[in-house]
């Protein structure tokens, strides 16, 4: 059971928008002149259908012993107008033994001219308090095409489940504004001999054009110093913060106020790790990743490492994963699971089509910097919006990355609110062997 997922239902009860006081009034106030306080029931088929109703002022849905139900709560409204702006909030009670993530699915409903195909937007974001009750709030912006909506207060697959939806309101808000981080990836790779100091003076020369034009975020390669050189890596490898690179990183990252993440072998005495440093915007050190999917070679001698952490930075979240590790679906969504907004990847090569996948099965940003693949930028939906490679570009992509921008899919709507809510975690065992095919 997930009763500890933390997860968030949007509950959109909706009274006409036409009929509503100003900003700030429930437009979901219980109607006393219409039965079951305007709501009506809807199921699928009555055969499957769940026990829905009132009692007082509270919507019940109880699972009737049917293993799997479906049915809901249902309220239309009207006089929805592209661009407005709806706050929803909802307290539920939910029965002991509910797998919460699954069976407790409210959702909106666009009505208005998008032709024979009207996808939902589900809640995303779920507060659990005392006594089994979850506060549900969330926020959602009318489409183009939009008049009016629906909202379906729904319970599926719960046979013993008791539902109370306690408390519903909608309002008008105002959209948030947009969290904006403007990244920058670096390409570059000598054409005849080359040395580590050669390739930093490029490297740092590429930094500092990043730099310059005001980069949230700048993005180098894996142990970039060494490319081409064919150096010893322990002879090269630094400890971190204390090693020079670390050191010169800082410098850049201070004179720019911007972060920097770049590949390095990382000493740890007597171990060595192909890592990725990230430097805050005040020179300091605010994480390492450690590569986990090392190849077969750099398993016999470098330490792996063992966790896939998220990274709070002053944007958004982030994640970090480097080369080998893209050829691995796993670490991708342990990623996406953890909320990481933007994967970046210092990477040697490999292949776009698989940069893109897994941007696309995860709905976040992935900004790669590499030497035999290109340096990019894949939006949420799979697509390159900016890149830099051998013959293509300067050496330094930017793109102004819209962290709260929306992906419409056509069948499924906002791709990352669909592809987390539709996602069933608790039959996928095999994948963490909680048992065996």
């Amino acid at each position: 059971m997930l009763s500890l997922v933390v997860i968030s239902f949007v509950l959109v009860s909706i009274a006409p928008l036409a009929n509503a006081a100003g900003k700030g009034a429930n437009l979901l106030e219980w109607d006393p002149s219409s039965r079951d306080g305007g709501w009506t029931t809807w199921a699928p088929r009555q055969e499957i259908s769940p026990e829905m109703k009132a009692e007082g002022k509270t919507l019940v849905t109880r699972g009737r012993g049917l293993d799997y139900c479906s049915g809901a709560w249902r309220r239309e409204v009207g006089g929805i107008r592209p661009g407005d702006v709806l706050d929803l909030r909802v307290v539920a009670r939910v029965s002991v033994g509910v797998d919460v993530l699954e069976s407790v699915m409210p959702r909106l409903v666009w009505l208005g001219d998008f032709g024979p195909d009207v996808v939902p937007v589900y809640a995303t974001g779920f507060r659990e308090a005392a006594g089994g009750t979850w506060e549900i709030t969330g926020q959602f912006a009318a489409p183009k095409g939009a008049a009016g909506a629906r909202v379906e207060l729904h319970l599926r697959w719960a046979p013993r489940a008791t539902i109370t939806w306690e408390e519903m309101s909608l309002t008008r808000g105002a959209e948030k504004p947009h969290r904006k981080v403007r990244v920058a990836t670096i390409y570059w790779r000598n054409k005849g001999e080359t040395s580590v100091e050669k390739n930093l003076a490029a490297f740092m020369a590429l930094v500092d054009e990043a730099g310059a034009k005001g980069s949230d975020v700048i993005l180098l390669s894996e142990h970039f110093k060494t490319v081409g050189a064919g150096t010893d890596t322990a002879l090269f490898a630094e400890e971190v913060p204390g090693g020079p690179l670390f050191a010169a990183m800082s410098e850049k990252a201070k004179r720019y106020n911007t972060y920097i993440i770049y590949g390095d072998f990382v000493r740890e005495k007597p171990y060595i790790s192909n890592a990725a440093v990230i430097v805050d915007r005040k020179g300091g050190l605010a994480g390492i990743y450690r590569k986990v999917q090392l190849t077969a070679e750099e398993s016999l001698e470098r330490r792996p490492g063992g966790s896939v952490p998220v990274f709070d930075l002053d944007f958004g979240r982030a994640g970090i994963l480097i080369c080998h590790d893209t050829t691995f679906p796993e670490l991708p969504r342990i990623l996406g699971v953890k909320g990481a907004e933007i994967v970046f990847v210092p990477i040697w090569g490999g292949e776009v089509e698989t940069m893109r996948t897994r941007a696309f099965e995860n709905a976040c940003w992935w900004v790669t910097a590499g030497f035999d693949v290109p340096s990019m930028v894949v939006d949420p939906a799979g697509k390159v919006v900016a890149g830099t490679w051998k013959d293509r570009g300067t050496g330094v992509a930017w793109y102004e990355i819209d962290l709260d921008e929306r992906f419409p899919v056509d069948w499924l709507g906002d791709w990352k609110n669909a592809v987390w809510k539709q996602r069933r975690p608790a039959t996928y065992g095999p994948l963490c062997g909680g048992e065996r095919p």
